[in-house]
Formats: structure tokens, sequence, C-alpha cells
């Protein structure tokens, strides 16, 4: 089954509600489905998905779930002519058009996946148009849409190099692939983007280093450099970045220690804030999101979920919305 999870008043606390959208990954040899992301746009919950089988000589398509109004009720199934085509990073909406980040799983025997898209005007359209972007074999990592553009970027073939690819307008315009990092032999950490004006960044982590590429236009070539919030020596490790009203946020680990840092310019000054309240047994670098001017983090600790709104983000830790073999996706209501 597929749940949701909503509040049922304003605060932020244990009072929750749960109901279920429906069966998925069904195994009785006709097609299974499976959901892969929740987002809310243009006053519409959207849940994405994939249905068919993904592998050797299978086909898999999108879907998606949605319903209108403040509170999620009543979803939709909509399924997509995209053949091949999974969700990736995510869905955003620009310049009349839903745009959602995927995967081109091709039918060649390697069983390759290389970046594209998929976009259309209407979510209740099942004709939507699916693109592949980029000939590189990688999955992509962060999504956005800002200044007029849609962009993403991705790890190159073995997290060697880091790319972008991008779209000036409409989707249905050129889409653009550039390496922005070059290869040199050392993994690197996913990269994310944000955006604060005039400013594209992109950061992630080599050699327990964190790193910048900042440009203030895409016609250019991207400068690379060290952190603003790099102390030198300590060990890094970042997760994901957010922007919200041109204010970046980066959340990561310092010396094994949580911390999100925030600025707005790669050439200025970033504030450090320490997230070590509430997180205790975290292994992994919980995701950050943004409603408005507030933080948002969905963290995982040892077999349990918390959601954690601050906005400082400096005790993360408040209602427990899963625990054990019992996890739940989740949504917040407006």
């Amino acid at each position: 089954m597929i749940y949701y999870l909503s509040f049922t008043n304003n605060k932020f606390s244990n009072d929750w509600s749960s109901k279920s959208i429906c069966n998925c990954w069904h195994r009785d040899g006709k097609e299974e489905i499976a959901p892969s992301g929740l987002f809310y746009i243009n006053n519409t919950w959207i849940i994405l998905g994939h249905y068919g089988k993904i592998g050797k000589n299978e086909s898999s398509r999108t879907c998606l779930w949605y319903c209108h109004g403040d509170m999620p009720n009543d979803f939709i199934l909509q399924k997509f002519s995209s053949p091949n085509f999974t969700p990736g990073y995510g869905i955003i909406y620009g310049n009349g058009y839903y745009v959602i980040c995927a995967n081109n799983y091709n039918s060649n025997p390697e069983y390759i996946c290389h970046p594209g898209v998929i976009y259309g005007k209407k979510l209740n359209d099942n004709n939507w148009t699916h693109k592949q972007t980029s000939s590189d074999s990688s999955s992509p990592s962060s999504f956005i849409f800002e200044n007029n553009t849609f962009i993403f970027c991705f790890s190159g073939e073995n997290d060697e190099y880091i790319s972008i690819t991008y779209c000036i307008g409409e989707p249905t315009n050129s889409w653009i692939t550039e390496k922005i990092v070059p290869p040199d032999g050392d993994k690197k950490s996913s990269p994310y983007l944000a955006y604060a004006a005039p400013y594209w960044m992109m950061f992630f982590t080599c050699n327990n280093r964190p790193f910048v590429c900042f440009t203030d236009d895409l016609k250019k070539k991207w400068e690379i450099k060290e952190a603003p919030f790099y102390d030198g020596h300590s060990s890094y490790y970042l997760g994901n970045a957010k922007h919200s009203k041109n204010n970046v946020t980066v959340i990561g680990k310092r010396n094994e220690h949580f911390f999100t840092w925030h600025g707005n310019s790669p050439k200025g000054e970033w504030k450090e804030i320490s997230c070590e309240v509430g997180f205790n047994d975290v292994q992994n670098i919980p995701t950050l999101s943004f409603f408005g001017d507030e933080l948002c983090s969905l963290i995982n600790s040892g077999e349990n979920y918390y959601l954690g709104f601050k906005k400082n983000f400096s005790r993360p830790c408040v209602p427990l919305i899963t625990d054990g073999d019992n996890a739940k996706s989740y949504i917040r209501a407006k």
C-alpha cells in the first residue's frame, strides 16, 4: 500500500492522520506500481512513481498520483506514454509546464541509465513528451527552476566528474549538457544545486573536502573553489543543498558531527549551526526541504524516522512519524 501522513492541525505535533492511496507492487504478472517522491506544486499534491518492470527486456513507464487542495484526499492515478523513462530527482513547474527529472533506461543489453526529462502542461494528460538530455551514464541528483531556466546536475560515470543539463525558457527548447568538474581520478559525492541571485551554486565533496562550483551566467565558465565554510583541516561530507528567498542552506557532516551552513554568496561569509541535539544515533545525512522560510528535514535514526522543523535548524527533532518496519511516506498539510 502507498500511505501518506499529514498534520491534522497547523502545529508541529504528534497529531497525525494517515490514509491509504492505492495498492502497489502487484506480483500477479501484470504490472508493478511504486512511488518515488512527494511534492506540493500549484496547490496540488503530487506523488511520482513508475509502473511496469525495470530490467533487461522489460519496459517501465512513468505515472503519478495527484489531488488538488490544501489537504490531500482522493488521489487520481495518471499514467504516461514514456517507455523506459522513470522519475528521477523530482518534478517542478515553470513557464506553464510540469517537468519531471527522469532516468532513461534504454532497452539495450547493457541496461544503461541516461539523464532525461518528461514534460507536459496538464497532469491529467497521458501524452507527455519524454526526452533524453545526455548520453552520459548517470542519474540526476538535483533539479531546480530559477531565472527562467530548468537545470539539473548529475555525477558522471564512476562519480569521476560532474555535469549539468539545462534548458532556458520552455522545456520544448534545446537542452544543453556541460561538464563542470573534470575527471581527476577521485570520486565525488552527489552534487546539489542551489540559487541565490546572481549565483548558481553546486555543492559536492571530494577527498573529504567540500567544494562549490558557481557562476552568474550559465553561458560562462563555472568557477570551482573550496566551499566558503571549509575550515581548512576538518573532514567533511555534504548531504544536500536547498534555497529559499535568496538564502542557501547546505546540510552535512564535519568530523562526523552534523551541521547546516547558511549563506547567499560563494564568495561571502557563511553561518555554521550545529545540529547535534536530537540526532543521537543518526547515520545518514537527513534530507532537507523548505516550506517558505522554514526548514524541514526527514531524519533516519536507527529504525525510526523523525521530522525536524526549525527556522534555524538548531534543534531539529520533533514528531516521530514512523517506527520500526512501519515506515510510511509523508507529506505536510499547508
